[in-house]
């Protein structure tokens, strides 16, 4: 897909433009996102769904439905608006089948955090593939979050 970023590739630019971000006071006003500090913090906490996801039972091609409900209803406890969902079909990844299932949602930045916070909560096997955040608006109130999600395929 292009545009892709993949985690690690993500993880070294946002480190690098949380640095750049710190040097330029004037940009920022009111606070870096992510630090970089966090931004390790986050990355391990990501590797850690993806090991507890793999120690779940599979989802079928059937639950799917209900998985996308889940998503749904935990985006709108936080405050997140979708903008689209866009399922894929499962593939090997990691030496194990996973569904794909891209998410666009935008809203406010605590509510971005309590999502990603959430999604172990599920009780499914799912973890994140990859992401982006961008800044919505001329003041950055909101967020924009790019999201791709695997999910544990039989």
């Amino acid at each position: 897909m292009a545009g892709r970023v993949e985690t690690e590739e993500l993880w070294a630019k946002a480190e690098a433009r949380c640095t750049y971000l710190q040097t330029q006071p004037g940009l920022v006003r009111s606070h870096t996102l992510i630090s970089p500090v966090a931004g390790r913090m986050l990355r391990e906490w990501i590797r850690g769904i993806s090991y507890q996801a793999l120690g779940e039972a599979p989802v079928p091609l059937e639950a799917l439905p209900l998985l996308y409900e889940a998503l749904f209803r935990l985006a709108e406890e936080k405050g997140l608006q979708v903008q689209s969902l866009d399922p894929g079909e499962a593939a090997p990844t990691g030496g194990v089948r996973a569904w794909r299932v891209r998410l666009l949602l935008e809203g406010p930045y605590a509510g971005v955090l309590g999502y990603l916070e959430g999604l172990p909560g599920l009780g499914k096997p799912l973890w994140v593939e990859a992401y982006t955040l961008e800044p919505v608006g001329e003041r950055g109130e909101r967020l924009a979050l790019d999201l791709v999600l695997r999910v544990l395929a039989p």
